[in-house]
């Protein structure tokens, strides 16, 4: 029972240092955001995501902007298609 709380410690306190972190390696944009290791190496590869290779060998992330890729091409929600529809009708009214 101690192993297992001091394990689940041990867990809380790293995921409390990285979310403090600007710079991340790919271990931990793999932690901190879901992204498998395989994916990541894959979207480095392809060049679909931003990361910095310092030394020519380990990669790093900037926080910011993975955040910021995991956000892209949002989705409206009906809410917001519904007053699409509605702004767009009185243009079309107004002409």
């Amino acid at each position: 029972m101690v192993n297992i709380l001091n394990a689940e410690l041990t867990e809380i306190k790293h995921l409390l240092l990285m979310n403090s972190k600007n710079v991340l390696t790919s271990t931990e944009v793999s932690m901190m955001y879901g992204i498998s290791p395989d994916y990541l190496y894959h979207l480095t590869s392809d060049k679909l995501i931003p990361y910095y290779k310092p030394n020519g060998k380990k990669i790093y992330f900037l926080k910011e902007e993975i955040e910021t890729w995991l956000l892209r091409n949002r989705q409206d929600t009906v809410d917001e298609m519904q007053q699409q529809v509605v702004v767009r009708d009185l243009k079309n009214n107004k002409r």
